[in-house]
């Protein structure tokens, strides 16, 4: 029975204020859980913000793996890492060891026979969740500036190339992009047509010259829609100015029309 005091009032029972002491103490634990968190937070923003570059790429790589593949952006110190003199931000994409081994064997082979050539300044080589993607660059290796005959110069790279994918099963796509300087000629009378030209004459030679076999195939151009850096002058325009193969993967081939 509960007590009362010389004022009248009443004082709880021992097991009352037992289970009135415990529910207080379950409160203050899970507060102490919540405040131990935030410290730890706190820590881990502290020691990222004072890495370099070499251990954040490590981490973010290790991430990746964990988090499914997704890049992460980096680099740069304007929007993006973007702007005038500043080096356009660089995402950390899945290495060659992601790769099916068909795809692995491809880039290898592509990448030796660009450095060897010499071909840095025309050949760009790019792993992407995509796939391998060959980026070549149309004013130095492909084209002459508004034209979409291919240079017979540079003929040999296609031919390395259309080697290469006729050893893997994996589907192709060709893109044709251009910078964003406008054209309007009685052949082009815009970007789309040509971007879409030399997308096409591409494709072509891979089949012609190279016997690639055409249903694996297909090419498409964007003008001057998706460029890889900002048009801001001709340095950044001419990296505009490409042809991409995308070489792709069987999970991305899947998601191709029929």
């Amino acid at each position: 029975m509960p007590r009362t005091t010389q004022g009248g009032r009443r004082r709880g029972t021992g097991v009352e204020m037992k289970h009135e002491a415990s529910g207080f103490m379950r409160w203050l634990l899970t507060y102490t859980d919540m405040v131990t968190l935030l410290l730890a937070l706190f820590i881990m923003l502290y020691a990222f913000s004072k890495v370099d570059e070499g251990k954040f790429k490590e981490v973010a790589a290790a991430m990746r793996k964990v988090f499914g593949g997704q890049p992460v952006m980096t680099g740069g110190t304007g929007p993006l890492g973007e702007g005038a003199g500043i080096k356009v931000a660089e995402a950390i994409m899945p290495g060659v060891e992601s790769l099916e081994p068909s795809l692995a064997k491809l880039y290898e082979e592509v990448k030796g026979f660009v450095e060897g050539k010499g071909l840095g300044g025309k050949v760009q080589l790019k792993i992407e969740e995509r796939g391998v993607k060959i980026s070549l660059l149309t004013d130095e290796a492909l084209f002459e500036r508004g034209k979409a005959e291919l240079r017979p110069e540079n003929e040999e790279l296609l031919l390395k190339i259309s080697s290469q994918i006729k050893k893997s099963p994996n589907q192709v796509r060709i893109e044709g992009h251009t910078c964003n300087l406008p054209i309007k000629t009685a052949e082009f009378p815009s970007n789309w047509e040509l971007s879409t030209r030399r997308a096409t004459n591409v494709l072509r030679y891979l089949v012609e010259q190279g016997n690639v076999p055409p249903n694996r195939l297909s090419a498409a151009g964007y003008g001057e829609t998706r460029p890889v850096a900002k048009n801001i002058d001709e340095a950044h325009r001419r990296q505009n100015r490409r042809v991409d193969i995308i070489i792709l993967t069987s999970k991305e081939a899947k998601l191709e029309p029929e």
